[in-house]
């Protein structure tokens, strides 16, 4: 390991030790299995279930009537006739494929509640890890700056000429410190509570363990062999199943528009006269090729259908525009990241901390001042590397490789299955 990133990551994981003593690691991949049975992914399976169980297929006989008329107001002249309506054979075969596409559709939708909890769980995870990292640094630089005061103070007790003006800017900057630690703290208490709530686990006695986790330049290798295009995003898909049940209930009233056999019929009359004093007659009716109102849902079928495609290609568009300017930032990201770790393994402020000795003689505020700047230094990089992991979470997430099958953590270097 290279000096500057053990300077970086020594009083990190100085921290981290501290804190994992006594209390139990949870694995990253544990938590995002979690997102598999999310309050919202259970609730939608649920439907799904409740939908399956449902029968939704057309029956061939529609109606059964049965009536009866008295001619002449005789008893003895009645008349009697069952009518039997009936589905078309086309009708029922569309509304079998129709029923199918709105379980797609369904089961989509509980992919994308899965995704959208997914992408939670590693937003937190990202988060976590980073507020852990910079209290850490801020704890340190909080150290330095009292350190500072009480020099200063000295100083100034002994009128060495010393300003006032450099006591007061750093005892407010200590103060802000604090104050950034406490809210950090707040924030940290609130991630712990969602993710204990996620794995069921108490919010206490705890701590995600973030080792081996990934770091820029294995992002950018993996942001290179993933496609750029958004095509397999959830929400994507979402909406061409949601296109394709359009079609399938375009289909349904096509085909009854153009359904012929509408009933059959057989009418039984006593008579008075005659030789046998009673008639059978059958029948039959057949529907004219003419849609009539249903020429008017047809067509409200054929708008929203044109315009589900128009929105897919939009937001598709959209979706790959932003894949797009993610790979840019990402980008340039990643060299200011690099200039920020080459320009600290070059800064006079390490030289000065490596060889200490040549500047005892200056007392101790040029080694103080030596080390507030190193970890600024060291707060500036982790502030490039939590922009970098946003921009990495993004594009996973536009592309759909967040929620891909098999399921892998992206946020482990060596990418494991979980």
């Amino acid at each position: 390991m290279r000096q500057y990133e053990y300077w970086i990551f020594f009083s990190i994981g100085i921290l981290f030790s501290l804190s994992l003593q006594g209390q139990s690691s949870l694995p990253v991949g544990q938590v995002l299995s979690s997102a598999r049975h999310d309050r919202t992914v259970d609730l939608q399976q649920q439907h799904i279930d409740f939908i399956s169980g449902t029968n939704q297929n057309i029956p061939f006989v529609d109606q059964i009537s049965l009536r009866s008329e008295t001619e002449r107001f005789q008893v003895f002249r009645q008349q009697y006739l069952a009518r039997l309506t009936v589905n078309g054979f086309g009708e029922m075969h569309q509304q079998h494929k129709l029923n199918q596409a709105s379980m797609m559709t369904e089961t989509q939708v509980r992919k994308v509640y899965e995704h959208e909890a997914l992408n939670q769980r590693y937003e937190a995870a990202v988060l976590y890890r980073f507020i852990l990292q910079r209290m850490a640094l801020q704890e340190e630089l909080i150290l330095v700056y009292q350190d500072k005061v009480d020099v200063l103070k000295k100083l100034t007790a002994l009128s060495t000429g010393v300003e006032v003006d450099d006591l007061i800017k750093t005892e407010y900057d200590r103060d802000g410190l604090n104050l950034d630690m406490e809210e950090a703290r707040t924030q940290l208490d609130i991630i712990k509570g969602k993710i204990a709530t996620w794995v069921l686990v108490p919010d206490t006695d705890w701590n995600l363990d973030t080792s081996g986790f990934i770091d820029p330049a294995h992002m950018e290798l993996v942001v290179d062999q993933i496609p750029s295009q958004a095509d397999h995003n959830p929400s994507i898909i979402e909406k061409q199943y949601k296109l394709d049940q359009v079609q399938a209930e375009y289909n349904v009233e096509k085909a009854s528009a153009s359904q012929m056999l509408d009933f059959f019929q057989v009418q039984y009359a006593r008579r008075t006269d005659g030789l046998l004093n009673r008639e059978f007659s059958a029948g039959i009716g057949i529907n004219l090729p003419f849609k009539g109102s249903s020429r008017v849902k047809i067509a409200n079928l054929q708008i929203n259908r044109n315009n589900l495609e128009q929105n897919i290609q939009l937001n598709l568009e959209q979706f790959n525009q932003s894949v797009k300017t993610a790979h840019e930032q990402m980008t340039s990201l990643i060299r200011r990241y690099n200039l920020a770790k080459e320009q600290w393994n070059q800064s006079q402020n390490k030289f000065t901390l490596d060889h200490s000795s040549l500047v005892r003689a200056d007392g101790p505020m040029t080694l103080l001042k030596a080390r507030e700047m190193q970890i600024k230094r060291q707060l500036t990089l982790l502030d490039l590397g939590k922009q970098i992991v946003d921009q990495y979470i993004i594009i996973l997430d536009l592309t759909g490789v967040l929620s891909s099958v098999p399921s892998v953590n992206y946020l482990s270097k060596h990418l494991e299955n979980y």
